[in-house]
């Protein structure tokens, strides 16, 4: 799998993938369906809580303002970068930081 630039992977049978975080959505070639998910609730309290670390620490040991990762804490969605960054001081995986929906089926 490559990394392009705006967030675009060129993956095998995959046509793109486009991850804007708060939307992820997925198109086969051929006309195979995939789905879009949608984030929906942070789960940053959670993950801060089970690394016991709160807000100032994530905001020393990843240089993101505070009034930023508040944002996070409520309805602000992360671009991919600050996500990877939060993700890795947090020890989780990128798509644990929100609880997702099923937007539709394309």
């Amino acid at each position: 799998m490559k990394l392009l630039s705006r967030c675009r992977i060129k993956a095998d049978g995959c046509d793109s993938f486009h991850l804007h975080f708060h939307c992820v959505t997925l198109i086969k070639k051929r006309g195979v369906i995939l789905t879009n998910y949608k984030a929906k609730k942070s789960n940053l309290k959670a993950l801060l809580t089970k690394n016991s670390m709160n807000l100032e620490g994530l905001e020393k040991n990843t240089h993101i303002p505070l009034e930023q990762l508040n944002g996070y804490m409520s309805r602000k969605v992360m671009n991919l970068s600050t996500a990877m960054t939060i993700s890795k001081e947090l020890n989780c995986q990128i798509e644990d930081l929100y609880d997702w929906e099923l937007e539709k089926k394309i």
